[in-house]
């Protein structure tokens, strides 16, 4: 546990649980309550990290952490990772959301790296739901916590589908009602059908034999089908991008935004629609109409090139990381793409990590290696 003039980043709790984090639970109080030996790890990576934050800002930075709100909690984990990441670079922290002169507000660092000199960084992390969706996602995990505690020896629930409802319902009376259910032995195929309050929730039930229902990672849902989606490539990450690169205009250094993509499916085919424009087919026509070639381009609609207009050019690259998060950090990599328009650039620099390099004006994708192969080089992590 630390300790600095006062601040704890986690409880000096005795006896911690065994188990997964409930639907419901924030990551903090998980990471802060459980004996799983993957959350000792976590705690101390953590404990280890903060040691070397700036003492004037650590107040702060705990608050946000100890959030119950699971983004606020991930994104202040992202900025201590960042803080360690840029020193396995070789570059100095001179500042956690210095005061710089000639612009308004507080970028989230400072640094100095070794051969490109100064260097400010303003991270971001795109929350994946609005405050609506948030509000509904919190209603869902409530019911899935519900269901999940009732005991099942030899049969495990299908959650085929949930609806979130208008307000929170009466989930004793939604499990008194799945318990007489399942009392009365359902046919293969059968489902339970449960509507409350424009809430919606669709189940199955499948015999599972001789499970364990004292074990700490004891769930009645074995199984959740989750519908799909369509969005465009990029699109979620360019939005947030954009509000980055709306400020800090007036810099006389290079300005770099480090973006953590918190979705699944973002690739670097995102990253690279998010700054130089989504992917197009572009076909050609001969006489005898189209002749069968046909090239890919990019449509001028990134954060770089948009209106086949060079713009922020007061950005000099972004840098993307895939998923950032205590329990996963060793296993990302970063991606960096560089602004080819840019008023100060940074040189075509890795920063150990996948790169896509201005080559003759023309981009070039090099290989770098894992964050965790980055900091076991490095001998100031």
């Amino acid at each position: 546990m630390l300790e600095r003039c006062g601040l704890n980043v986690f409880s000096e709790i005795k006896l911690r649980r065994f188990g997964q984090r409930l639907a419901g639970e924030s990551h903090f109080s998980y990471l802060d309550n459980s004996a799983e030996t993957r959350a000792i790890e976590i705690r101390q990576v953590v404990e280890s990290w903060i040691r070397n934050y700036p003492q004037d800002r650590l107040g702060q930075w705990l608050g946000n952490f100890k959030s119950d709100n699971n983004e606020q909690n991930s994104s202040a984990f992202f900025e201590l990772f960042l803080f360690q990441f840029f020193r396995a670079n070789g570059c100095a922290i001179l500042g956690v959301e210095p005061d710089i002169c000639g612009i308004e507000g507080n970028p989230d660092f400072l640094i100095k790296h070794p051969s490109l000199g100064e260097i400010v960084v303003e991270a971001v992390s795109p929350s994946r739901w609005s405050d609506a969706e948030r509000g509904k996602r919190k209603l869902v995990d409530e019911i899935r916590d519900a269901i999940n505690a009732i005991k099942l020896e030899n049969q495990i629930l299908i959650l085929k589908q949930i609806v979130a409802p208008e307000q929170a319902i009466d989930k004793s009376k939604l499990v008194s009602e799945l318990k007489l259910w399942i009392k009365e032995v359902p046919s293969q195929g059968e489902e339970f059908l449960y509507k409350d309050r424009g809430g919606l929730i669709r189940i199955e039930i499948v015999p599972s034999n001789h499970r364990n229902v004292e074990s700490p990672r004891y769930g009645a849902i074995g199984l959740e089908l989750e519908g799909g989606s369509v969005t465009r490539p990029g699109y979620k990450l360019k939005k947030a991008l954009d509000k980055k690169a709306k400020i800090y205009k007036a810099l006389k250094v290079p300005y770099l935004i480090a973006i953590n993509s918190q979705l699944m499916e973002d690739s670097e085919d995102d990253y690279l629609a998010a700054t130089y424009g989504t992917e197009a087919a572009s076909y050609r026509f001969g006489p005898n109409g189209l002749d069968g070639t046909v090239d890919f381009i990019r449509n001028f609609d990134g954060l770089f090139n948009e209106g086949d207009k060079a713009r922020k050019r007061h950005v000099s690259a972004v840098i993307f990381f895939d998923g950032v998060a205590s329990w996963n950090w060793g296993s990302r990599r970063s991606c960096i793409l560089h602004n080819a328009a840019a008023a100060r650039t940074l040189h075509n620099a890795t920063f150990g990590g996948d790169a896509y390099l201005i080559d003759q004006e023309k981009l070039r994708r090099v290989e770098g290696v894992s964050v965790a192969q980055l900091f076991s080089e490095s001998s100031t992590v």
